[in-house]
């Protein structure tokens, strides 16, 4: 669990399917800004894309369209190199 509070709704679209095939069978989806109606559209689409209805960019397109703080990856941003990074000890 990971909450943090500030101006953009976190999402990493790109990374529920593989979340997803890893064997993570239950989301949270948190609402702080969204009116009922985007509530509805973005339930929709996290259920549309977990069936295989809803692309990964149609996704994150509606996520954009409903989020009045827009979102960002936040603290879930993992960069693809992050195997070189240098450890702290």
């Amino acid at each position: 669990r990971n909450t943090v509070f500030g101006a953009e709704a976190q999402t990493d679209a790109a990374a529920i399917s593989a979340w997803s095939n890893a064997g993570i069978k239950h989301f949270r989806l948190e609402f702080v800004y969204q009116a009922p109606a985007q509530i509805v559209a973005i339930g929709q689409a996290f259920r549309g894309h977990l069936d295989d209805r809803v692309s990964e960019s149609e996704l994150g397109a509606i996520l954009s369209e409903n989020s009045p703080q827009q979102t960002s990856t936040g603290s879930l941003y993992v960069p693809h190199d992050y195997k070189s990074l240098v450890q702290l000890k």
